[in-house]
């Protein structure tokens, strides 16, 4: 039996139009300057948790603008992310990673645009204990038998 997965989804491109363009503008250079040492998945995977957040900004806190963002409204995306898109321990701690990672890189690339800027995430965010999400597959003796003679079948066929 398959494993089950809850995926909701949030962003779509309609939406991502109607994000704030100083938002957009922060992505950009900051996934451009984490791109420079990171892999393509790594800079996909980062795109979207920040389009999750940004789109989340969008329709439930005004599209403020993430230098402005305070430490309550960060902490009810994350209560949203849990409740809602039913995040699990893995996904939450590499989307806090990820807004962490951009607020360091405001904080220190972008100082003179924003010299009051702090990173506000790991204060505002606790970490989530890890909890699996889905099952582990296990197969019985009996299942293991089955696909060794299937396997073996076709080594003398081929």
């Amino acid at each position: 039996m398959p494993r089950k997965t809850i995926k909701v989804k949030i962003t779509n491109p309609d939406l991502t139009k109607k994000i704030n363009p100083e938002n957009i503008k922060l992505m950009n250079l900051f996934l451009r300057d984490k791109g420079s040492r990171s892999s393509e998945k790594t800079i996909e995977n980062y795109k979207s948790d920040i389009l999750i957040f940004y789109t989340w900004n969008l329709l439930y806190n005004n599209n403020t603008f993430f230098v402005d963002i305070k430490k309550l409204q960060i902490s009810e995306f994350f209560i949203y992310a849990t409740e809602e898109l039913h995040f699990g321990s893995a996904r939450y701690a590499r989307l806090k990673s990820c807004l962490s990672s951009m607020s360091n890189f405001i904080e220190r690339m972008l100082d003179d645009e924003y010299p009051n800027f702090r990173n506000i995430i790991l204060k505002a965010v606790e970490p989530m204990p890890k909890v699996f999400v889905r099952e582990k597959t296990v197969f019985s003796d009996e299942e293991i038998n089955k696909l060794n003679k299937q396997i073996d079948r076709s080594k003398i066929d081929s």
